[in-house]
Formats: structure tokens, sequence, C-alpha cells
């Protein structure tokens, strides 16, 4: 899925106020952004991050995701070294 698209359903989550599938999505929001910032940084060229922009995508909802998609990576690591360890 597109970073636009994803940035699309996190603000149609906050405003109906699905907070579970909004921080599944702040993760999966976050995920694409570090593979797009590895595959430009690969391919030598910079982030064209004015294509990823959307239309009431602003500050409060940014901040409120990437918070949540930090803490939900942060909880799927822990749960893979978990079932590593078992």
């Amino acid at each position: 899925m597109a970073i636009r698209n994803t940035k699309r359903e996190l603000i149609c989550y906050k405003e109906t106020g699905l907070d579970n599938e909004f921080n599944q999505a702040s993760g999966r929001l976050n995920t694409l952004k570090k593979e797009y910032k590895e595959f430009s940084n690969i391919a030598g060229s910079r982030q064209k991050l004015e294509r990823t922009q959307v239309n009431g995508f602003d500050k409060s909802i940014s901040q409120k995701s990437s918070i949540m998609g930090n803490k939900v990576l942060q909880e799927e690591a822990e749960q893979k070294a978990i079932n590593a360890a078992k």
C-alpha cells in the first residue's frame, strides 16, 4: 500500500474514532516511510516528500500517527523477540 493511501486511511480512522485501526495504520505508515527512505538512499536519489503529501493530514494527525506508529512497531519487535526466545 502507498504512503498517500495510508495517510488517507489515518484521516478517516481519526474522524470516525477507530483507534485500534488508527494504531495499526500508523505502524504501517512508519514502515512505509522507512522503506521509502532506504530505497531513496540505495537508488542515490533524494526523497520526493512533496509526492507523499495528503490534504487534511495535518500536524495533529501526523504527530499522533508518529507516536502510535513507533509504539506499534516497538511492540511487534518485542513480540518477535519473545517468540524467538521460545
